[in-house]
């Protein structure tokens, strides 16, 4: 079993490597962000772009991958 580390201003946990650590999310009282919302407050950030303006975010992807992308 992984001890905890003595100092209080640390976080961190002693581990080896056949210890099993399985790190949880906590908590914070934040709710998650609504995809939605993100996406329509993300459009038209482009629009002045002086190499992306008037392209389709799928277009700049292409663009910025490439033809032959296997992403």
């Amino acid at each position: 079993m992984p001890n905890t580390m003595k100092s209080p201003n640390t976080p961190f946990i002693e581990v080896d490597y056949a210890a099993k650590i399985v790190f949880t999310p906590q908590s914070n009282g934040q709710e998650r962000p609504d995809l939605r919302a993100t996406w329509q407050q993300s459009q038209g950030l482009w629009k002045d772009h002086p190499v992306f303006h008037g392209m389709a975010i799928g277009e700049v992807m292409t663009w910025l991958r490439g033809e032959d992308c296997d992403v």
